[in-house]
């Protein structure tokens, strides 16, 4: 059976490649999922270092002179899993900067230690661990979408199973104390935000307990479950 988790970083457009989070990201994410060698789309193995990572995002920035910054995207050498794991920064406006890393096959899931690390490496406003079954039931693409045809700020659509948003995130839901009282198994301040783990083991999307968990988070902070596209 597929996991089909994603585990990802969004920030801000600040006109910044963002090489040290980067190069952090990447060895995190090599030692959580324990590859040996990330490899490029080319098939050429690919070294974590500040320097490897500054020369790809500059070679990926004049390919492609009308999307400002640069993207990386690598896959594990060894091919024993599909993992796939990317990074497009240094946009100047608009499009917010990502890092993400999708493990559709790995089990378990890594342990949680890595990816708040990441966050604690990198700094991001949002982060998730999220599965990409329970994004379509709650129809995730269609709520982002509405979000962004009204003009309404980055801030998460849905709650999902490890969720991280830094102080200013956390104050368009009525402020970090607020988040606080967020009814999950374990919410807690951290690096500049909140971090809310909904369940203690691996969000389950077809679990009617953990979804009714995750329900009362998204309630609690005034998300509809049940979501109507606007006309």
């Amino acid at each position: 059976m597929l996991n089909r988790y994603k585990f990802s970083m969004r920030f801000p457009p600040e006109a910044n490649l963002r090489v040290e989070e980067v190069a952090s990201f990447l060895g995190l994410m090599q030692q959580a999922f324990r590859v040996t060698n990330w490899r490029t789309g080319r098939d050429e193995v690919f070294e974590v270092s500040t320097k490897t990572v500054s020369r790809y995002l500059d070679e990926e920035g004049r390919i492609r002179p009308s999307s400002p910054g640069g993207i990386i995207t690598l896959g594990p050498v060894e091919g024993s899993y599909p993992i796939m794991i990317s990074a497009s920064t240094g946009s100047s406006e608009y499009v917010w900067d990502f890092m993400w890393v999708d493990f559709h096959a790995t089990d378990p899931v890594p342990d949680l230690s890595y990816f708040r690390r990441c966050i604690e490496s990198c700094r991001p406003t949002v982060a998730e661990i999220s599965h990409s079954d329970n994004l379509e039931t709650l129809r995730f693409s269609d709520r982002a979408y509405d979000q962004g045809r009204k003009g309404v700020s980055k801030r998460p659509v849905i709650i999902n199973w490890f969720h991280y948003f830094n102080t200013q995130m956390a104050d368009t839901f009525g402020g970090v104390a607020h988040c606080m009282e967020i009814p999950a198994y374990k919410v807690e301040h951290f690096c500049d935000g909140i971090l809310i783990q909904l369940t203690p083991e691996a969000f389950n999307p077809t679990s009617e307990t953990d979804l009714a968990t995750q329900r009362n988070a998204m309630d609690f902070l005034g998300l509809p479950w049940d979501f109507k596209k606007e006309a």
